[in-house]
């Protein structure tokens, strides 16, 4: 601020001297872009929050769960955190702009009585405002982290389409490299009843043949499951990129997103069976 400035200018106004009115209207213009700013970054930060939580709250199959209405009240204590921190700059603007009316076409002035009355009345919202606005920010902050950490505690998770399509396309990578790491032990197998049993006949090689018969069937499933991943994958590259998923307790679940988890948590299931089944026939000869 530019206080001793402009009490300069008081006191050259006091000995009939005009002051500039530049410095006074800068004076004014920086404590306002400095409460602005601070208006701004919360304001900003709760934009998101409330896109978060009003859809959430559409997402969840309970909203009257004692979860739901704990992030509820603590969302209504941001927003009336939020909504004081502008409560400072709208208190400012009054007297800035009749500083700005005040200074309106002119180099300099002399101030009169009146005028001085603004311009003091500036000086002092300059100091108590400010400190108004700093204490309703960090009241902001300390609520918006409740909420992060209930949010965290309970993973509940919002991801955006393209976020979700990155992690789909990364499991379809790893998927791939399990059905090949699949088909080595299959092929193992296969080789190790060749070897066995070059001919490929009787009791003894059909009783040897069974569970990898077994095997074999269950890898066709799993190449399967894997095709209906990659189209899961196809459908959401070409999907709207502004859609969003939720997840997390009580949250109703997305029909496309649940049948998505559903072929990947079978599929770790499958492996899990062909590592034991592989384990049973090597054992078992």
């Amino acid at each position: 601020m530019r206080f001793l400035l402009v009490l300069g200018c008081f006191l050259a106004s006091s000995c009939a001297t005009k002051i500039s009115t530049s410095a006074l209207i800068q004076e004014a213009d920086s404590v306002r872009v400095t409460l602005m700013r601070k208006e701004s970054e919360v304001s900003g930060n709760f934009f998101q929050l409330r896109i978060f939580h009003q859809d959430l709250m559409q997402v969840t199959t309970q909203p009257e769960a004692a979860l739901y209405k704990e992030l509820d009240s603590i969302f209504y204590a941001i927003k009336q955190s939020a909504d004081k921190v502008i409560v400072p700059r709208l208190k400012y603007d009054s007297t800035y702009y009749e500083i700005k009316s005040i200074c309106a076409g002119k180099k300099k002035k002399k101030l009169s009585a009146k005028d001085e009355e603004t311009v003091e009345q500036m000086h002092s919202l300059q100091k108590s405002l400010p400190v108004q606005q700093a204490a309703q920010s960090e009241k902001y902050y300390e609520h918006r982290n409740s909420y992060d950490s209930v949010v965290n505690a309970n993973n509940i998770r919002r991801i955006g389409l393209p976020e979700y399509t990155i992690l789909i396309d990364k499991a379809v990578t790893q998927w791939q490299d399990t059905l090949m790491e699949i088909g080595r032990l299959l092929a193992r197998q296969k080789a190790d009843l060749k070897t066995r049993f070059p001919s490929q006949k009787g009791a003894d090689f059909f009783a040897a043949y069974q569970p990898v018969s077994e095997f074999e069937l269950k890898f066709k499933g799993f190449e399967s499951m894997m095709s209906q991943l990659q189209n899961s994958l196809s459908r959401f590259e070409e999907g709207n990129k502004q859609d969003f998923f939720y997840f997390g307790p009580l949250i109703r679940p997305r029909m496309e997103a649940q049948a998505t988890e559903n072929i990947i948590g079978s599929m770790a299931l499958s492996m899990q069976e062909f590592r034991e089944m592989d384990r049973t026939f090597w054992n078992g000869k």
